[in-house]
């Protein structure tokens, strides 16, 4: 499990294909990261709409390159 500390901003992800739709990035210190909230729908992300232009504390896995975060608090 690791920590990522960042804001969470609402972004169109996956351009051009069949698969875009708007999801969410967590901005870090080290970079952007595609972030979905486990257990909730990756094209709605219902809890990550809460945390939309925030600066929080997000506990998780990294999983073929997006950040899946079991914990999100705001800082």
């Amino acid at each position: 499990m690791i920590t990522l500390k960042g804001k969470i901003i609402r972004k169109l992800l996956n351009v051009k294909s069949k698969s875009e739709h708007n999801g969410f990035i967590i901005q870090t210190n080290n970079g952007d990261f595609i972030i979905n909230k486990e257990g909730d729908n990756p094209f709605e992300n219902e809890t990550l709409c809460l945390f939309d232009g925030c600066n929080v504390s997000a506990d998780g896995d990294m999983y073929n390159g997006k950040f899946i975060a079991n914990n999100i608090e705001k800082e």
